[in-house]
């Protein structure tokens, strides 16, 4: 979990899939998650979050996971996008270039 914070915190963006083995939406979206992180190529980390994993519920509880597939966009521990159910890589992508925009538009 330190690891967790750890890496949301940081400067990079960061994709977090909350998901469950048993979900059948999950395991459609997999392959769309992992495009995501290679066609990012660097731009975001991707993170997958078993909700199932007891050591992970803190977690689930902190950010109120209620459905799976959910997917959450981080910059600097800010939640910056949120959603829930299947997402096509364009959505994911267009969040991910509208989060950039938005960071480099505030001065630091």
């Amino acid at each position: 979990m330190n690891d967790f914070d750890k890496i949301i915190w940081s400067d990079t963006l960061v994709l977090v899939e909350f998901f469950a083995s048993w979900c059948g939406p999950c395991r459609a979206m997999g392959p769309t998650v992992e495009r995501f992180r290679r066609m990012m190529n660097g731009r975001a980390e991707v993170l997958r979050i078993n909700i199932d994993d007891e050591q992970m519920l803190p977690i689930v509880r902190r950010y109120r996971i209620r459905t799976v597939p959910t997917l959450l966009l981080f910059h600097r521990g800010e939640e910056r996008w949120r959603r829930s159910g299947i997402t096509s890589y364009e959505e994911m992508a267009a969040a991910l270039e509208q989060t950039e925009a938005l960071i480099h538009a505030t001065p630091h």
